[in-house]
């Protein structure tokens, strides 16, 4: 078939007709800037920020009308382009309140995006609008984590969009962050900026009842000295947390780890006892130590065999784990009773 000259030389109106759209949508644009620029509590925004949240509204206008067009929502509810002034007039003013972390994280130029939470938001101090989500670590050292979802949110407007799903991005992205906020840990504990958990009986002591023939743990008492037997690495939890140590040996069962030279007190010493672990989560990798209290004569607490021993020149460092152990002791039986009647 032969083509017609008319045909082939007369030229697309579509890309004329497309510059005027995008002249009008720019235009349109300008003036809702305008419009906004007067509203009273924007008045702290920047121009780029109030820029951007008419883009957010033309976004929400788009995805209110063409809703199927986007799988990266997986079916959640947008707030409604008309009610997007007033939910962001609140969400200033709750930022203005914020105190602590919130204060230090949330920002009154992200733009929540959902009506019932606070959980997405659209970034307005980023010229491409990326969709973010807000995450909170509740472990020590807790803090929030930002999660970007889709680095540019002018995407949504596109009729196809190569991202994977929110949830998919969002547990990949957190389990990244929290292994940089777990690494992040051992560096806070010693530097006092992160206190350690006290232990749970469990912790402390062995099964309480022991198999048939098996040794039951004794504390035993004299002048300068205690001994605790059947008893695990932790025991050294019941000492005061500030009492200042040097580390003289620590042996380990399996795995050995390098004793870090911030350890300089109890509390550093049991989260190191924690830490020590034996490659499948099991603390019990600890095979003896001896330590030694600075300043404080030939004081020194060591564990071997499930049996540790406690010398100190102080009687009320003594009466003080005396205490504690016998608090943890009757905690633990009590514990154990409980299960047995619930067993029974």
């Amino acid at each position: 078939m032969v083509k017609s000259k008319t045909m082939s030389s007369q030229p697309s109106l579509f890309p004329t007709y497309l510059k005027e759209l995008q002249a009008e949508g720019a235009k349109q644009k300008r003036l809702r800037v305008k419009e906004l620029v007067q509203v009273d509590f924007l008045q702290s925004f920047e121009k780029e920020w109030i820029e951007g949240l008419a883009e957010v509204e033309n976004i929400l206008k788009y995805l209110q009308k063409h809703p199927t067009t986007i799988n990266v929502f997986k079916g959640r509810q947008l707030i409604k382009p008309e009610n997007l002034l007033n939910i962001q007039k609140d969400w200033i003013s709750l930022c203005s309140k914020y105190t602590g972390m919130e204060q230090e994280f949330f920002k009154p130029y992200w733009v929540p995006i959902e009506p019932d939470s606070l959980d997405f938001f659209i970034d307005l101090s980023n010229k491409k609008l990326p969709v973010i989500e807000s995450s909170f670590y509740f472990i020590e050292p807790m803090q929030y984590m930002k999660i970007v979802l889709l680095e540019n949110g002018v995407d949504l407007m596109k009729h196809t969009i190569n991202a994977k799903p929110w949830h998919v991005i969002s547990y990949a992205e957190k389990s990244r962050q929290q292994q940089l906020i777990v690494a992040q840990k051992p560096a806070l504990v010693y530097a006092g900026k992160i206190e350690v958990e006290p232990p749970n009986a469990y912790d402390i002591f062995h099964e309480s009842e022991p198999e048939e023939g098996a040794e039951k743990g004794v504390f035993l008492r004299k002048k300068n000295e205690v001994k605790c037997t059947i008893v695990r690495t932790e025991i050294a939890s019941l000492l005061p947390y500030d009492s200042a140590i040097t580390i003289e040996e620590i042996k380990f069962k399996g795995p050995k780890y390098l004793i870090p030279d911030k350890v300089k007190c109890v509390r550093d010493l049991v989260y190191f006892l924690r830490t020590c672990t034996n490659g499948s989560g099991n603390k019990d990798n600890v095979k003896s130590y001896k330590v030694n209290f600075t300043n404080a004569g030939k004081s020194y607490m060591s564990f071997k065999n499930d049996v540790f021993i406690l010398h100190h020149e102080d009687q009320t460092i003594l009466d003080g784990f005396e205490k504690n152990y016998r608090a943890y002791y009757v905690e633990e039986r009590n514990a154990d009773q409980a299960i047995m009647n619930e067993s029974n």
